[in-house]
């Protein structure tokens, strides 16, 4: 029997006709050029465990007095006395309201959620003292399931980050428009081993920007695991839940001002300073599952 090929164009497809040894032979030849790339379906499940605390003390110390007083001088009659934060107090009606800092010689209240207040007369003078306090501690969780298919040896990137532009202001030259991004950056690469193993290379970023400010880059804090040009490479194996880790930040921070030389007086330190504290920390963990395709 003659070989014979033709064409179907209708459904894409060819038609061999020859005697069996041919077509055996044809179907080896197909086996090998027609041969399926091996692929890998990634389910990322991307846990963000974020434990805030803040702590936060604040004060406004008032005085004002008025009325007659042969002790104080200026022929028996009190002149009007107010301290030097926001304006003086015209009667002391006004001075002596909770919430005013009309008249207060110290102010550094901070709006929290709790507090204490005192009004009372000295002879002939009122005296105002306020005290505000905050304390929260928040945990919060985050979770994203991105999915990636990607071929053998080939890389993939999986993204959550924000585009940022700036033009710089520079004493000489001309302007320069730089463009960047921050967030969350995950990068992988797998290879298919014979007995269905993979070995993964990754990548893991984690990135913020800080305040922009008109004709600078802004500054940008980065935590990551392995490198673009250098990645991290594990073992792992199909149908199998890794869990890569170890993105971690701590932010903390502990200020105070006041009223320069009170800060070792009991008793008049807390009437005449405020204090902030925060902690902020953050971690980042990826549940991976595999499969191969």
């Amino acid at each position: 029997m003659t070989p014979v090929l033709e064409v179907n164009e209708a459904t894409n497809t060819i038609i061999a006709t020859a005697d069996d040894q041919v077509l055996d032979r044809i179907e080896i030849l197909l086996e090998e050029i027609d041969k399926k790339v091996k692929q890998v379906y990634f389910e990322v499940f991307i846990v963000t465990a974020s434990d805030n605390f803040a702590y936060e003390f604040g004060s406004r110390l008032g005085l004002y007095g008025t009325g007659e007083n042969e002790i104080l001088g200026n022929n028996g009659v009190l002149t009007t006395t107010s301290g030097i934060i926001g304006s003086s107090a015209p009667t002391a009606e006004s001075d002596i309201a909770f919430g005013s800092s009309v008249g207060s010689l110290f102010n550094g209240l901070i709006n929290g959620t709790s507090g204490i207040g005192l009004i009372t007369d000295v002879g002939a003078a009122t005296f105002k003292a306020e005290l505000d306090m905050l304390e929260s501690d928040g945990v919060s969780t985050t979770i994203s399931n991105p999915k990636i298919l990607l071929t053998n040896g080939k890389t993939g990137e999986f993204k959550q980050t924000v585009q940022f532009t700036t033009i710089t202001e520079p004493t000489e030259g001309e302007p320069e428009q730089i463009s960047g991004e921050a967030g969350l950056i995950l990068e992988l690469t797998p290879f298919i081993g014979p007995d269905n193993s993979i070995k993964l290379k990754y990548y893991l970023e984690d990135s913020s920007v800080g305040t922009a400010v008109k004709g600078q880059v802004p500054d940008k804090t980065l935590t990551s695991i392995g490198s673009k040009s250098q990645p991290i490479e594990m073992y792992m194996k199909n149908q199998e839940i890794v869990v890569l880790g170890g993105l971690y930040t701590s932010t903390e921070s502990d200020s105070s001002q006041g009223v320069p030389g009170t800060n070792q007086i009991p008793g008049l330190k807390w009437l005449t300073n405020n204090k902030e504290i925060a902690d902020n920390q953050k971690e980042l963990l990826f549940f991976i599952i595999p499969t191969i395709l």
